[in-house]
Protein backbone atom coordinates (compact mmCIF):
# COMPACT_ATOMS: atom_id res chain seq x y z
CA UNK A 1 0.00 0.00 0.00
CA UNK A 2 1.18 3.19 -0.23
CA UNK A 3 2.11 5.92 2.13
CA UNK A 4 -0.87 7.55 3.74
CA UNK A 5 -1.00 11.13 2.32
CA UNK A 6 -0.12 13.76 5.08
CA UNK A 7 -2.95 16.34 6.06
CA UNK A 8 -2.99 19.05 4.12
CA UNK A 9 -2.87 21.37 7.30
CA UNK A 10 0.47 20.20 7.72
CA UNK A 11 1.74 21.77 5.07
CA UNK A 12 0.47 24.82 5.91
CA UNK A 13 1.72 24.61 9.57
CA UNK A 14 5.21 24.12 7.85
CA UNK A 15 4.38 27.31 5.61
CA UNK A 16 3.55 29.35 8.48
CA UNK A 17 6.77 28.53 10.43
CA UNK A 18 9.40 28.94 6.99
CA UNK A 19 7.67 31.75 6.78
CA UNK A 20 8.01 32.97 11.03
CA UNK A 21 12.07 31.57 10.55
CA UNK A 22 12.66 33.32 7.17
CA UNK A 23 11.15 36.89 8.49
CA UNK A 24 13.08 36.27 11.87
CA UNK A 25 16.72 35.50 9.99
CA UNK A 26 16.31 38.70 7.10
CA UNK A 27 15.41 40.81 10.11
CA UNK A 28 18.87 39.71 11.92
CA UNK A 29 20.79 40.37 8.68
CA UNK A 30 19.04 43.80 8.57
CA UNK A 31 19.97 44.28 12.12
CA UNK A 32 23.65 42.91 12.04
CA UNK A 33 24.66 45.40 8.67
CA UNK A 34 22.97 48.29 10.90
CA UNK A 35 24.77 47.39 13.68
CA UNK A 36 28.08 46.43 12.19
CA UNK A 37 30.88 47.92 14.84
CA UNK A 38 28.47 45.89 17.59
CA UNK A 39 28.73 42.39 15.58
CA UNK A 40 32.87 43.00 15.15
CA UNK A 41 33.40 43.76 18.77
CA UNK A 42 31.47 40.24 19.90
CA UNK A 43 33.48 38.53 17.19
CA UNK A 44 36.80 40.01 18.90
CA UNK A 45 35.46 39.54 22.16
CA UNK A 46 34.84 35.95 21.06
CA UNK A 47 38.09 35.28 19.46
CA UNK A 48 40.52 38.32 20.32
CA UNK A 49 43.64 36.46 19.15
CA UNK A 50 42.45 36.75 15.08
CA UNK A 51 43.49 39.68 13.01
CA UNK A 52 40.82 42.38 12.05
CA UNK A 53 40.26 40.99 8.80
CA UNK A 54 39.48 37.47 9.87
CA UNK A 55 36.76 38.85 12.33
CA UNK A 56 35.05 41.05 8.93
CA UNK A 57 35.60 37.90 6.90
CA UNK A 58 33.71 36.03 9.29
CA UNK A 59 31.01 38.70 9.44
CA UNK A 60 30.44 38.18 6.08
CA UNK A 61 30.11 34.60 5.82
CA UNK A 62 27.74 35.39 8.70
CA UNK A 63 25.22 37.41 7.40
CA UNK A 64 25.55 35.23 3.95
CA UNK A 65 24.23 32.31 5.92
CA UNK A 66 21.72 33.70 7.39
CA UNK A 67 20.50 35.36 3.89
CA UNK A 68 21.03 32.11 2.41
CA UNK A 69 18.95 30.36 4.80
CA UNK A 70 16.15 33.05 4.84
CA UNK A 71 15.75 32.14 1.06
CA UNK A 72 15.81 28.44 0.90
CA UNK A 73 13.29 28.38 3.26
CA UNK A 74 10.84 30.73 1.06
CA UNK A 75 12.00 28.80 -1.86
CA UNK A 76 11.35 25.27 0.12
CA UNK A 77 13.82 23.51 -1.55
CA UNK A 78 15.20 20.68 0.60
CA UNK A 79 13.51 21.52 3.34
CA UNK A 80 14.35 18.64 5.50
CA UNK A 81 18.55 19.40 5.01
CA UNK A 82 17.41 23.36 5.28
CA UNK A 83 15.24 22.96 8.48
CA UNK A 84 18.01 21.15 9.90
CA UNK A 85 20.62 23.68 9.16
CA UNK A 86 17.99 26.19 10.94
CA UNK A 87 18.38 24.14 13.81
CA UNK A 88 21.93 23.36 13.81
CA UNK A 89 22.02 27.19 13.24
CA UNK A 90 20.42 29.05 15.85
CA UNK A 91 21.85 25.94 18.43
CA UNK A 92 25.04 27.41 17.49
CA UNK A 93 24.30 30.85 17.80
CA UNK A 94 22.48 29.83 21.42
CA UNK A 95 25.82 28.68 22.47
CA UNK A 96 27.96 31.64 21.30
CA UNK A 97 25.51 33.64 23.25
CA UNK A 98 25.60 31.46 26.25
CA UNK A 99 29.66 32.24 26.25
CA UNK A 100 29.00 35.74 25.86
CA UNK A 101 27.00 35.60 29.16
CA UNK A 102 29.13 33.82 31.11
CA UNK A 103 32.41 35.72 30.23
CA UNK A 104 30.77 38.67 30.97
CA UNK A 105 30.17 40.29 28.31
CA UNK A 106 28.48 43.68 28.51
CA UNK A 107 27.89 44.82 24.61
CA UNK A 108 24.88 43.50 22.62
CA UNK A 109 25.32 40.38 20.59
CA UNK A 110 23.80 42.56 18.01
CA UNK A 111 21.78 39.40 16.35
CA UNK A 112 18.20 40.60 16.52
CA UNK A 113 16.43 44.27 17.42
CA UNK A 114 17.38 47.44 19.62
CA UNK A 115 18.20 46.08 22.89
CA UNK A 116 20.08 43.24 21.47
CA UNK A 117 22.65 45.55 19.54
CA UNK A 118 22.72 48.23 22.85
CA UNK A 119 22.10 46.25 25.97
CA UNK A 120 23.84 43.30 27.50
CA UNK A 121 23.73 39.59 26.55
CA UNK A 122 20.38 37.74 28.75
CA UNK A 123 17.78 35.35 29.11
CA UNK A 124 15.75 37.34 26.96
CA UNK A 125 18.11 36.20 23.97
CA UNK A 126 18.46 32.73 25.03
CA UNK A 127 14.79 32.34 25.34
CA UNK A 128 13.73 33.92 21.80
CA UNK A 129 16.32 31.43 20.20
CA UNK A 130 14.99 28.37 22.35
CA UNK A 131 11.57 29.68 20.66
CA UNK A 132 13.29 29.47 17.21
CA UNK A 133 14.80 26.46 17.86
CA UNK A 134 11.60 24.68 18.92
CA UNK A 135 9.51 26.13 15.55
CA UNK A 136 12.15 24.52 13.44
CA UNK A 137 11.94 21.34 14.81
CA UNK A 138 8.09 20.72 15.29
CA UNK A 139 8.29 22.34 11.21
CA UNK A 140 11.03 19.61 10.85
CA UNK A 141 9.39 16.80 12.67
CA UNK A 142 6.46 17.48 10.46
CA UNK A 143 7.70 17.55 7.18
CA UNK A 144 10.02 14.38 8.28
CA UNK A 145 7.69 12.42 9.92
CA UNK A 146 4.49 13.69 8.82
CA UNK A 147 5.47 13.92 5.33
CA UNK A 148 4.35 17.71 5.03
CA UNK A 149 4.52 19.00 1.49
CA UNK A 150 7.26 22.34 1.08
CA UNK A 151 6.85 23.96 -1.78
CA UNK A 152 7.98 27.38 -2.43
CA UNK A 153 5.75 30.04 -0.54
CA UNK A 154 3.94 32.43 -3.06
CA UNK A 155 2.71 28.80 -4.50
CA UNK A 156 0.32 28.83 -1.41
CA UNK A 157 -3.15 30.28 -1.87
CA UNK A 158 -3.63 33.89 -1.26
CA UNK A 159 -5.84 33.30 2.19
CA UNK A 160 -3.31 31.43 3.36
CA UNK A 161 -0.21 33.18 2.69
CA UNK A 162 -2.06 36.07 3.92
CA UNK A 163 -2.99 34.63 7.24
CA UNK A 164 0.89 33.56 7.05
CA UNK A 165 2.27 37.10 6.92
CA UNK A 166 -0.15 38.15 9.14
CA UNK A 167 1.04 36.15 12.08
CA UNK A 168 4.40 35.98 11.04
CA UNK A 169 3.90 40.39 10.82
CA UNK A 170 2.61 40.40 14.01
CA UNK A 171 4.83 38.16 15.93
CA UNK A 172 7.75 39.64 14.19
CA UNK A 173 6.55 43.34 15.50
CA UNK A 174 5.57 42.47 19.15
CA UNK A 175 8.92 41.34 19.35
CA UNK A 176 10.22 44.47 18.40
CA UNK A 177 7.73 46.35 20.70
CA UNK A 178 9.08 44.54 23.66
CA UNK A 179 12.50 45.11 22.65
CA UNK A 180 12.30 48.50 22.41
CA UNK A 181 10.46 48.68 25.42
CA UNK A 182 13.62 46.90 26.96
CA UNK A 183 15.92 49.01 25.54
CA UNK A 184 14.10 52.18 27.01
CA UNK A 185 13.90 50.44 30.66
CA UNK A 186 17.98 49.06 30.56
CA UNK A 187 18.81 52.80 29.49
CA UNK A 188 17.04 54.14 32.16
CA UNK A 189 18.38 51.90 34.36
CA UNK A 190 22.20 52.54 33.69
CA UNK A 191 21.67 56.60 33.59
CA UNK A 192 20.06 56.23 37.34
CA UNK A 193 22.90 54.04 37.99
CA UNK A 194 25.42 56.61 37.31
CA UNK A 195 23.71 59.19 38.38
CA UNK A 196 23.88 57.37 41.77
CA UNK A 197 27.39 56.80 41.75
CA UNK A 198 28.14 60.23 40.70
CA UNK A 199 26.33 61.48 43.49
CA UNK A 200 28.26 58.98 45.87
CA UNK A 201 31.19 60.03 44.79
CA UNK A 202 30.36 63.64 45.31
Amino acid sequence: MPPAAAPPHHAEIVALCRTLLAAVFLAAVFSKVREWSALRAVLRFLAPGLASTVHTVFAVVLLGAEGALAGLLIVGFSADIVLAGVTGFLAVATLGLGVLRMRGYEGGCACFGERSARGTVGWPDLLRNGMLMAVAVAALLLVVAGGAGTPPLWTFPFPQMTACAAVTAGAVLSYAMIDGIMAVRGARKTAASADAAGTANA
